[in-house]
């Protein structure tokens, strides 16, 4: 539980929002469910089993998109790249598909320079 509150709040965690619409297809139950939070400037979708999800990506503002995935077990993230912030996209976590093998998508609006998800943001 630890991790994942710091990777709450890594980012503007009291604008977010579950949003179920920004998944592309079966958002999944029960071991295989994925759940979507959007707020201002990211994105993050918790995938429970290591299942491809895709995501419309426009739901995030900005040009380009940064993508991690944070694991929940470690409170490790592993930066994926840059994405153009169109369409939809597919992700696939790392690992096998399969109970156990939880994983965050986190995607970030580029231009707002969010430090790596679980690191606390600075204080102004």
């Amino acid at each position: 539980m630890l991790h994942l509150r710091r990777l709450m709040e890594s980012r503007p965690m009291l604008s977010g929002v579950p949003d179920r619409s920004t998944i592309e297809g079966d958002a999944g139950a029960g071991v295989t469910l994925v759940r979507v939070r959007r707020g201002d400037g990211y994105l993050m979708a918790y995938v429970s089993n290591g299942r491809p999800v895709t995501l419309n990506m426009t739901a995030v503002r900005g040009r380009k998109l940064r993508a991690w995935w944070f694991d929940p077990r470690t409170g490790a993230a592993r930066r994926i790249g840059e994405f153009t912030n169109k369409g939809t996209q597919a992700f696939t976590p790392p690992g096998e598909p399969g109970r156990g093998n939880d994983w965050v998508l986190v995607l970030d609006d580029g231009s707002r320079r969010f430090p790596a998800p679980g690191v606390p943001l600075a204080r102004k």
